[in-house]
C-alpha cells in the first residue's frame, strides 16, 4: 500500500510540476505580447 501512495504523490507533484510550468509559459507569452504593445504604443506616440 505504501509504494501505491508514494506513486500516487509522486505523479500527483509531476502533474503540478507541469502545471506550474504550463501556467509559467502561458505568464511568460502574455508578458511578452504586453511588451510588444507597449512598443508599438510608443512607437505611435513619438510620432
Amino acid at each position: 500500500m505504501a509504494i501505491q501512495e508514494s506513486q500516487m504523490n509522486k505523479a500527483k507533484t509531476d502533474a503540478n510540476i507541469s502545471i506550474a510550468r504550463a501556467k509559467a509559459r502561458a505568464a511568460q507569452v502574455n508578458a511578452n505580447a504586453q511588451v510588444l504593445k507597449a512598443k508599438q504604443m510608443m512607437k505611435r506616440a513619438a510620432k
